[in-house]
């Protein structure tokens, strides 16, 4: 295994709200069946029907988490939760970098959020997509992958800074997070309480 001069690492808010979700429409849906009888039976079905959807979408965007490693000759393209890996040399890139995409939650609304998305291209004309990376992060890693690429030394911060830029990353979702995660586990501990 080859050493690591960079690793990006999910942001938290995504990775954290995923779990969430997932647990959240997990306990509705186990609520759906913990109270399924022969005169509810019309209503349970559909809305159990739909948080076993809602599970399972957020579950696959949970699985389908994607982390870059950096090395000194290849870039790594791997999953967190799944055991699959592309290794891309990094002459074989053509560009890296990330857009930031602004979405609106309606169309008189005035509240939207930025998607950000890192593109790999490589020579092939392929292009690899990677969500998770935040902007810090992005800029660190960049930073690194252009140091390597011109045959530079690149020096890797201390944990402090790293844990900073983690955090700094994840600020703009943690506020919402918290009371999101409080629901969530609110209604789980009254659903195994009983």
């Amino acid at each position: 295994m080859e050493k690591s001069i960079y690793k990006t690492k999910p942001r938290l808010t995504l990775i954290g709200s995923y779990m969430m979700s997932v647990c959240f429409f997990g306990a509705f849906l186990w609520l759906c069946f913990d109270g399924l009888n022969n005169e509810t039976k019309l209503f349970i079905i559909p809305l159990s029907i739909c948080f076993g959807v809602l599970l399972l979408v957020s579950l696959y965007y949970l699985i389908s988490i994607k982390i870059l490693r950096l090395t000194e000759d290849y870039l790594y393209v791997s999953y967190l939760f799944l055991p699959s890996m592309k290794r891309i040399a990094l002459n074989d890139i053509f560009s890296i970098k990330q857009d930031k995409k602004k979405t609106h939650l309606g169309a008189r609304s005035k509240f939207s959020f930025y998607q950000v998305k890192t593109y790999i291209k490589i020579k092939n004309l392929n292009t690899i997509k990677v969500d998770m990376v935040g902007k810090a992060d992005f800029e660190e890693f960049y930073s690194a992958y252009r140091k390597v690429k011109s045959g530079r030394e690149y020096q890797n911060k201390g944990i402090r800074h790293k844990l900073f830029l983690y955090l700094l990353d994840s600020i703009d979702g943690i506020f919402w997070l918290i009371p999101f995660s409080l629901l969530t586990v609110s209604l789980v501990y009254s659903l195994f309480s009983k």
